[in-house]
């Protein structure tokens, strides 16, 4: 099969997961998946191997393999049905993010599936033990309701005591239905889209079809082990270290890189810290969508991030680090700050090796921020990312106020909050300053205070505030971030990175998020 048709049956599929997240943001409900698109498409083979994905979340997408592998595996899938879950040690990342999983099947063929298509959203409430469930806990059982892949649509039609038994044990029900049924409004699309070419690129021809998927993955595979032994010649290692906020203590996060024999790189993660009594724990997942993520970024040719790039790629760690997590681990954390940290650690690694094409450390945070009013309607459930400053590199200064690395979602507008919430912006610019010293300077934080109409119940999680940014080639550090809260008629309360608080009407927060670290030595004039 040429590389032109290769090519077209590539671009098709990865159009395809783009017009599922149009068709999620379009139909969604609530301002997370709506506004700030925090969802990530993907469309699998028949076997679960990942062949495109949407320019989504790197740590959704790069996960969602383990949890489609899991189906194929332990459910015999028919045409009509539907799955959902979200378990972290069955192939999901954590609670809040929902993953619906439909077979796809052509009307005149109904025995053999084409394909999978996968949507996974965070939604702004899972249950649990705090508004948003995404607060700091001991184990997974504080942190919401844990989802086995079960079946939610049968012969095309959604089961009702299970759809019930979920939004019962989740806040704002009539929220998460709507987000749930955009879900599956996605799904159709991607259904849709995988039958369209099929009939038209592979002329209804499934032995075409079969071979081309296997081609454009063994493609990428090939591209991919060329690319590796560019970066990292055979028998040269690398390793960086980092440190991680978790409960107030510092956890260390150590990797080794290598190059095996047949060219895989190998990410060994020994010398990582335990599990902790925490939300800061991931599963393997997660990290080894981080590898994927810090790869696909750094080689020198783009290739499709599919299942020929995550061939290429190995990761080990011991069971039960902080970066393999295993139940009952606590995980919420893990997802959206402990993958922040395994890109710094991974990025520190490569810099030893392409020094040329490495940024400095950026914000290292997602500043998952949440909150949830009692509210008659109740829809007083929210949850949001903040951006901070990107690290400087070898090219220029690094951009400020970004959702950086492992997450690529929005900052929510101000005027979504105050419409959706009993709140107000009172303000949201650039932390001017924010961003390491160097050559090229690193990027800005965000400052963002809020003030409250009504008593709120607010959560944060949050990381590099005891620790900073790293800068690069002589660049200096970005600045941690800070956040406080006052009362009314008080003044400005210092808080800890982590931390859950009931506040009154009139209560203010104020966050600020952290600078990217600078590249390169200043040189004197």
């Amino acid at each position: 099969m040429n590389s032109i048709a290769l090519t077209l049956l590539q671009e098709q599929l990865e159009g395809i997961a783009q017009e599922m997240g149009s068709a999620l943001a379009r139909a969604a409900f609530s301002p997370n998946i709506r506004v700030r698109r925090d969802f990530s498409c993907a469309l699998f083979s028949a076997q679960g191997h990942l062949l495109a994905q949407a320019a989504h979340i790197p740590v959704h997408l790069g996960s969602m393999p383990a949890q489609v592998r899991r189906l194929v595996k332990c459910k015999q899938l028919r045409p009509g049905e539907i799955y959902v879950g979200n378990d972290p040690f069955d192939g999901g990342t954590h609670l809040p993010d929902l993953t619906l999983l439909e077979p796809v099947y052509l009307a005149t063929n109904p025995e053999e599936c084409l394909g999978i298509v996968a949507v996974r959203a965070h939604h702004a409430d899972i249950g649990g033990t705090t508004p948003g469930s995404m607060s700091s806990q001991a184990d997974i059982f504080g942190e919401g309701l844990r989802i086995p892949l079960i079946r939610l649509v049968a012969d095309g039609q959604c089961d009702p005591d299970i759809l019930a038994l979920l939004l019962a044990n989740m806040r704002s029900p009539s929220e998460r239905e709507g987000d749930l049924l955009a879900q599956r409004a996605a799904c159709l699309s991607g259904s849709l889209g995988i039958q369209r070419v099929v009939r038209q690129w592979a002329q209804g021809d499934l032995k075409r079809w079969n071979e081309g998927q296997q081609s454009i993955l063994k493609a990428c595979e090939n591209l991919t082990r060329s690319g590796l032994t560019r970066l990292l010649d055979k028998g040269r290692i690398a390793q960086f270290e980092d440190h991680l906020e978790c409960a107030g203590v510092e956890r260390c996060i150590k990797v080794t890189l290598s190059l095996s024999q047949d060219s895989r790189l190998v990410a060994d993660f020994e010398g990582t810290a335990s599990v902790v009594a925490a939300s800061f724990n991931a599963t393997l997942p997660v990290t080894q969508a981080a590898l994927a993520y810090a790869v696909s970024c750094l080689l020198e040719d783009p290739v499709p991030v599919n299942e020929g790039l995550l061939r290429c790629l190995e990761v080990k760690a011991p069971t039960g680090c902080l970066v393999n997590a295993v139940f009952p681990a606590a995980v919420a954390a893990g997802n959206v700050e402990t993958s922040q940290r395994l890109v710094d650690v991974l990025l520190g690694a490569f810099s030893q090796l392409v020094p040329e094409r490495v940024p400095a450390a950026s914000a290292g945070s997602m500043n998952n921020l949440s909150f949830g009013f009692d509210r008659p309607d109740g829809g007083g459930v929210h949850y949001e990312t903040s951006g901070g400053g990107c690290g400087g590199h070898p090219q220029g200064a690094g951009a400020s106020a970004l959702q950086v690395h492992m997450t690529n979602t929005r900052s929510t507008p101000n005027e979504i909050l105050e419409q959706e919430f009993p709140l107000q912006v009172v303000e949201h610019r650039l932390r001017r300053g924010s961003g390491g010293p160097g050559l090229h300077q690193g990027g800005d934080g965000t400052v963002k205070v809020l003030e409250f109409n009504e008593p709120v119940t607010l959560t944060l999680m949050s990381t590099r505030r005891t620790t900073r940014p790293y800068g690069l080639s002589g660049g200096e550090a970005g600045r941690p971030g800070a956040q406080a809260v006052k009362l009314p008629g008080g003044v400005w309360e210092e808080q800890p990175g982590s931390f859950t608080r009931s506040l009154p009407a009139g209560s203010q927060f104020r966050l600020e998020t952290p600078g990217g670290g600078g590249w390169g030595t200043v040189i004197p004039e």
